[in-house]
């Protein structure tokens, strides 16, 4: 370790400037520019309105109150804003950066970063590495970098944007608006909240990119892409959500795929309009895909895992459950298996379209 100099401000606009060791700088009141030059700094701003700049090597830099601007420079740095509205920037290095209270902005450079929102409305952009990024409280604006990112939104009603990487979304608890970016591989979870989920996987893959979609509890609106596959997932109590843009074999690939929990015995089909309704037999939970009856061009597989096996359902072979099912009102709340007066009725016709061509049961 290098010996440097400790520097402390005043109560005025201070400028204070280390050098190649590894220096000590206090700001305390005052808006004030401080800067570590070459080696391991720590950078305290206080009070004020200060601007730090970490320069080259391993520095910790702290805002303290006020509104601050912290660049951590050349090397793998601490940057924490405090109080106030603060801006971080990584720079060149695997940084990590925390905006403390306030409404923050972060920018994560180049290098594998972590960036934390912390309290307030932030806003977060990764950098050209794989980010790690977390929103925190507040109604944030995450826009994820060139890397595989992973992407949390936190408490409130967040805004994210994948980007060119293979992403990992979670909107977390609140009313989100989310977007998978195009990557090849996409991960988008709503978490919590009426969340609205656009899949919007990159077209340079002839249909074989697939982005998985999971809403997650409450009632979310899901928009397809119509050149890669999604994979929309419905576990446990997911709410009443709506598809719009499912697509029946988009250019390359397979048809969308729609994945539940349960056992195929306990989703009802029903036409309602140009939309089919899917219902978890005995709950409230049930999706809506638009258009389906629209042509084909909005149809997509459907398939469920439980405990009991899984089985697949092909989009041709939906429309015979629905006319099935149109004879018969579906179990009331709180019955979540058919009955024997049921399978009576349908047992066959279930059992003959899970496992026919294009689908199956295991």
């Amino acid at each position: 370790m290098a010996t440097g100099l400790v520097l402390i401000g005043t109560s005025l606009y201070d400028t204070l400037s280390g050098l190649a060791g590894d220096d000590t700088i206090f700001g305390f009141e005052g808006n004030d520019y401080l800067s570590g030059g070459s080696g391991d700094d720590v950078i305290w701003g206080g009070d004020g309105n200060d601007s730090l700049i970490g320069g080259v090597g391993l520095d910790v830099l702290y805002g303290g109150a006020g509104d601050d601007s912290l660049n951590g420079g050349l090397g793998n740095d601490f940057l924490y804003g405090d109080e106030g509205r603060d801006s971080l920037y990584g720079g060149a290095g695997d940084d990590l950066l925390d905006g403390g209270d306030d409404i923050d902005y972060l920018s994560a450079g180049a290098g594998n970063d972590t960036l934390m929102g912390g309290l307030g409305a932030d806003s977060l952009y990764g950098g050209d590495g794989d980010d790690v990024m977390d929103g925190g409280d507040g109604a944030d604006y995450l826009r994820a970098g060139l890397g595989n990112d992973v992407v949390y939104g936190g408490l409130g009603n967040d805004t994210i944007y994948g980007n060119e990487g293979d992403n990992f979304i979670d909107g977390g608890e609140g009313n989100d608006v989310l977007h998978a970016g195009i990557g090849f591989s996409e991960t988008v979870m709503g978490g919590d909240g009426n969340d609205t989920i656009y899949s919007e996987s990159g077209t340079g893959y002839n249909g074989y990119g697939i982005v998985m979609v999971d809403g997650g509890q409450g009632n979310d609106r899901l928009i397809g892409s119509s050149v890669e596959r999604d994979v929309f997932l419905f576990n446990g109590d997911f709410g009443l959500d709506t598809i719009v843009g499912a697509a029946n074999n988009p250019v390359g690939s397979v048809n969308d795929y729609l994945g539940f929990d349960v056992d195929y015995t306990q989703l009802w089909f029903a036409k309602s309009g140009n939309a089919l309704k899917i219902s978890v037999i005995g709950t409230s939970n049930q999706v809506s895909v638009a258009n389906w009856y629209v042509g084909t061009g909005g149809q997509a597989d459907v398939g469920v895992s439980s405990i009991t096996g899984s089985s697949f359902l092909g989009a041709a072979n939906v429309d015979a459950l629905v006319v099935a099912m149109s004879s018969l009102s579906p179990p009331p709340m709180g019955q979540t298996t058919l009955t024997q007066a049921y399978m009576d009725v349908l047992g066959v016709t279930l059992n003959s379209l899970w496992g026919a061509p294009g689908g199956g049961a295991s």
